[in-house]
């Protein structure tokens, strides 16, 4: 039976229903990189969290492959943390010129 042109992985079944770690994304993309195929698609079906840490080090692992990689079956949410992961971060930064001493009733 010949094998399948595209690899595909469900990741609840190959991680956790919780996708929290860097080096889980590492070993994703370890097995990804490993695989004969040029083609992955990626199952984020059942999951039901992620963190920062874990999908800026997708991306990152996900822009450095030479393999064409999409993703099937995510939500708005987990879509936003990922956006989130690589987008710079706008902080406003609150200047005081003048600050009163705070007298304290002990």
């Amino acid at each position: 039976m010949p094998k399948s042109k595209i690899l595909k992985i469900h990741l609840k079944r190959t991680i956790a229903p919780y996708l929290a770690f860097r080096a889980s994304a590492d070993r994703l993309f370890d097995k990804i990189e490993s695989d004969p195929r040029n083609s992955v698609v990626v199952d984020f079906s059942g999951i039901e969290t992620i963190t920062r840490s874990f999908a800026h080090q997708y991306a990152i692992r996900k822009q450095a492959s030479r393999k064409t990689i999409s993703e099937i079956r995510i939500t708005r949410k987990i879509k936003a943390v990922m956006r989130l992961s690589i987008e710079p971060v706008h902080v406003a930064v609150v200047v005081c010129k003048a600050v009163k001493p705070m007298r304290l009733l002990l």
